[in-house]
């Protein structure tokens, strides 16, 4: 028998088989093993892709969900402070148009005879609501002034002219008092008298005057005028504010 069909010969193919099965074995287990490794790796790659991934996200929307907060409580800021600027403009231009109003009505009060303006007829007060301040109330001055608790109720417009601190002498300083007798203090206020009644009654008819000899800061020398017509009064007012 040839050397060449001893090797295609049955038996000789079938130990050839044998012998190579064991190795074949070998290299697909490895490749079946190498493929699982991957697909292993595969999916741990893409799970922590995901994971990943999903931080991103939620951080991303935690961000945006600050951004969209500081930006949302901004224009509310915003809108707030826009809000209080036209506030503060209408009140404004609502004053200034009623005090316009109320001006041409003084003027044809005062000029034609006409209506008291019915917005000066009503009192202004500092501290609605509270206690009257007595001391306020029966002399239009108070020494604690606008730090007063009480309430001071003032008059817009009145018969009576308050002239504060018109009279002045010396004797109604604390120090000086003493060293003047009544005698001197009467002597220089009835010249005092006759020269602002003199000058008053050029704008109307006076009723009362009447003048404070309290040493006290907020009430000395006070004068009040009480004239006949309300409307002469508010005339004087006029040119006592305007000088």
């Amino acid at each position: 028998m040839s050397r060449s069909a001893t090797k295609n010969s049955p038996s000789t193919l079938n130990y050839l088989l044998s012998s190579l099965q064991p190795h074949l074995g070998r290299r697909v287990e490895k490749r079946e093993l190498d493929e699982e490794l991957w697909l292993r790796r595969e999916l741990l790659a893409q799970k922590l892709f995901r994971e990943q991934k999903a931080k991103q996200e939620a951080f991303e929307k935690a961000r945006k969900a600050v951004r969209d907060k500081i930006q949302k409580e901004f224009e509310e800021r915003e809108k707030k402070y826009q809000a209080k600027i036209d506030e503060k403009k209408r009140l404004e231009e609502e004053a200034q148009n009623e005090w316009e109003i109320v001006q041409k009505q003084l003027t044809n009060f005062l000029e034609n005879n006409g209506p008291v303006p019915k917005k000066l007829l009503v009192e202004v007060e500092s501290n609605p609501g509270k206690e009257e301040c007595i001391f306020f109330t029966k002399t239009n001055c108070c020494r604690h002034e606008i730090q007063c608790q009480r309430n001071h109720k003032r008059p817009q417009i009145s018969r009576i002219l308050l002239l504060k601190h018109f009279f002045s002498h010396i004797s109604l300083e604390k120090d000086f008092g003493l060293e003047f007798t009544f005698r001197d203090i009467l002597k220089e206020y009835h010249k005092f008298f006759e020269d602002i009644v003199d000058e008053l009654e050029k704008f109307g008819d006076i009723l009362n005057v009447r003048t404070c000899a309290n040493v006290g800061n907020h009430i000395r020398g006070n004068v009040f005028v009480e004239f006949i017509s309300l409307r002469k009064n508010i005339l004087l007012a006029n040119i006592f504010m305007h000088h």
